[in-house]
């Protein structure tokens, strides 16, 4: 044992009464608490809401997921990562306010565009026509979603870890809760829809509370136009590199049920963000709660010119390791076991799960690389990357589209290609923070 304690030192860098009060292994593990116990609200619904909806109710609320996608990117310039760089309270204050003020800026837009789609349904292509209907929830997502993001990250930066867990569960719990009352009473494509914003709303609403608790009236006094203002020019380059590299990420994930929607049936799609997001979920929240304590000690180190390599592979790493094993259950026996949990009628879900799976591992990997993009100024590489991720993909659906292939071999091709380009670009990080280092120990 003592030998084992030795290896686990030596490879960590820490002790183990290191490890116990370490600021880091806290926040992880209170977020992680909190992941497990919202997928497993998620899993244990799902095959639930599967019996409920048809493939082509999970089809169509996958289009509207899919197309909402950039908008709720959009609506903040993703300013709000300036938080964990910002200089004082009052600028932090100010970086905050800055994105919830252009949150229904955006909002307004994305309703005008949905309405006249909705009354000109004949300028969308292929299956998408079927969507225009409910292209008006769109808006409502913007809102939702981003306040949920902006007031997560603000607890995140400020180490307030345990307010997240309980707000996790009102997101998890009150989504499945929504969506399957909707599916009793027949709710269709609404059900799966407004179930989802419900929730999301509700996990908005309670973040929204305790930031507003935090920050206080004399924090509200800290506000102005003009702070906000100077905000906007000192971190421009948030939306200059940060949010067309998020767009295009965004983008590479979205295209494949958007294009899906463009060539093949509703059915393929609902296959396809069914189970995407059985997978995509537990990646998305389990990365994003290592790549936020990530954030928060990569902001601190950053600051007082410590090292930043080590903690980035020691984050990467761990959600490799963490992540090896389920998802390389859904690539080997995928079919079989969507067909035994949710029902025969899903066994296709499971073909594309093997892929999306492997897309999914890739992406998971990715969080502490994309955080690191905003903290070290490498947005404009991200940026890049992201592109060419985007069109290819895209591309590849278009091209097998066209030669009469199958959704599954679309889906397979352009999921392989995404994986090694999103792994390519983690050593590509690394390596960065590297030089970094020797920078930073050479005085520069």
């Amino acid at each position: 044992m003592r030998r084992l304690v030795s290896i686990a030192e030596r490879t960590f860098g820490m002790t183990w009464s290191r490890v116990s009060r370490s600021t880091f292994v806290r926040g992880l593990a209170i977020l992680t608490s909190a992941s497990l116990l919202q997928n497993l609200i998620t899993f244990a619904s799902a095959p639930i809401v599967a019996r409920l909806f048809d493939p082509a109710d999970f089809g169509i609320a996958g289009l509207v997921q899919a197309l909402g996608a950039v908008p709720e990117l959009m609506a903040t310039g993703l300013f709000y990562i300036a938080v964990g760089i910002s200089r004082s309270r009052s600028e932090a204050i100010n970086v905050l306010f800055l994105s919830l003020t252009l949150i229904p800026l955006c909002a307004a837009l994305a309703l005008l565009a949905a309405l006249y789609l909705q009354f000109n349904p004949g300028l969308l292509p292929g299956s998408l026509i079927g969507v225009a209907p409910y292209l008006w929830t769109i808006p409502a997502f913007i809102i939702v979603v981003n306040v949920l993001s902006v007031t997560r990250l603000w607890e995140t930066r400020h180490g307030n870890f345990r307010p997240q867990l309980i707000n996790r569960l009102i997101e998890g719990g009150g989504i499945a809760l929504s969506q399957i009352t909707f599916g009793l009473i027949g709710a269709g494509p609404y059900g799966l829809i407004v179930g989802r914003w419900l929730g999301t709303a509700a996990a908005a609403l309670h973040g929204m509370q305790q930031v507003m608790r935090q920050i206080g009236r004399q924090g509200l006094r800290a506000i102005s136009f003009r702070r906000m203002r100077l905000m906007a020019v000192r971190h421009w380059r948030f939306p200059a590199y940060q949010l067309p590299a998020a767009i295009f990420g965004q983008l590479s994930q979205q295209l494949l049920p958007v294009m899906l929607g463009m060539f093949y049936a509703l059915d393929a799609v609902g296959f396809y963000w069914f189970a995407n997001r059985l997978l995509e979920r537990p990646a998305i929240i389990w990365g994003s709660n290592v790549a936020r304590v990530y954030y928060q000690h990569a902001a601190d180190q950053r600051k007082h010119g410590q090292p930043v390599s080590k903690l980035y592979w020691r984050s990467t790493a761990t959600l490799a390791l963490t992540s090896l094993v389920p998802f390389g259950c859904i690539i080997l026996f995928g079919p079989p076991l969507f067909a035994l949990i949710f029902g025969a009628e899903w066994e296709q879900a499971g073909h594309y799960a093997r892929w999306i799976a492997l897309a999914s591992f890739a992406y998971l990997i990715g969080f502490p690389a994309r955080t690191a993009t905003a903290l070290f100024n490498i947005q404009a590489s991200y940026a890049i990357i992201e592109t060419v991720r985007a069109v290819l993909g895209a591309l590849v659906v278009i091209v097998i589209a066209r030669q009469g292939g199958e959704a599954t071999l679309a889906i397979a091709v352009a999921a392989s290609m995404q994986g090694v380009m999103m792994l390519t670009f983690v050593g590509y990080v690394g390596a960065r923070l590297r030089q970094f280092d020797r920078h930073r120990e050479a005085g520069g």
